[in-house]
Order: C-alpha cells, then sequence, then structure tokens
C-alpha cells in the first residue's frame, strides 16, 4: 500500500459494509498481495465485483445500476458517474480480460500490480462515498 488514506480507506470499506461486500474485497486483497506475484486480474474483478454487491444491496440489481441508484434516492453528480461507469467499462473490456475469458494471448493487455492497487483503493473509496450518500 501506499499511505495511510489508501489503508484507511480500504479498512472502512471492508469495516462498515455486510458479508458479500467484505467477502469481495478481502478476495481483491488476498489476490493482490499472493506471492511471489498477485493474481492482478481476478483482484480487479473482485474489487469491482465488490461494488456490484453494494448496488445489488441498494438497487436489487446484479450489475451496477446508477439509474435505478437515482431511482432510489441516491444522487451521484453526472460527471462522478461517468468517470465510475468508465472504470466499470474497463474491467469488462475484451481486451482486458478481466471480468471474461482471457482474450488477449500476447499478454499485452494484462493488468499490472499498479492497476489492481488503484481499482482497489479507488473501488473501496466509492463504497464509502455511496455508502456515506445513503446516510
Amino acid at each position: 500500500m501506499t499511505s495511510n488514506e489508501e489503508i484507511q480507506s480500504i479498512e472502512q470499506a471492508l469495516e462498515s459494509n455486510k458479508d458479500n461486500v467484505r467477502m469481495h474485497l478481502n478476495n481483491a486483497l488476498k489476490l493482490y498481495a499472493q506471492r511471489p506475484e498477485g493474481d492482478y486480474r481476478n483482484s480487479i474483478k473482485e474489487s469491482i465485483s465488490a461494488v456490484e454487491a453494494l448496488n445489488r444491496e441498494i438497487t436489487g440489481e446484479k450489475v451496477l445500476n446508477f439509474k435505478k441508484m437515482e431511482d432510489k434516492g441516491l444522487k451521484i453528480p453526472k460527471v462522478l458517474r461517468e468517470a465510475f461507469e468508465k472504470l466499470y467499462g474497463y474491467s469488462n473490456n475484451s481486451t482486458t480480460g478481466i471480468r471474461h475469458s482471457l482474450m488477449d494471448e500476447t499478454g499485452e493487455f494484462l493488468p499490472t500490480a499498479d492497476e489492481a492497487l488503484f481499482m482497489l483503493i479507488t473501488c473501496s473509496a466509492f463504497i464509502n462515498y455511496l455508502n456515506s450518500k445513503m446516510r
């Protein structure tokens, strides 16, 4: 990890959510920290799955659905929503094979430790943000 703030964001997301969100975040951490080399693709998958799990609690939908969140009274600024939709799209992109079978046989687009850490921290922070908006 790179800073106390990032660690605190992950810890807050782990402590303040139900089992399904915590399970995905814990799995993301374990896969990231796996030695000798982390399983970064699956760590990213688990990070975004934690956001989906919280979304399911809010909306009942299995996939991230900002429109349904808004219908439930959870208003997210348009630009922030679009930014997270792009990150969600990254995890579903066929060139990375993060959420689906590996598509890139060359390995050119395989996720790195930096990307996995970024997604773990970002998804944790976004979960904390959604929780604060629901209060």
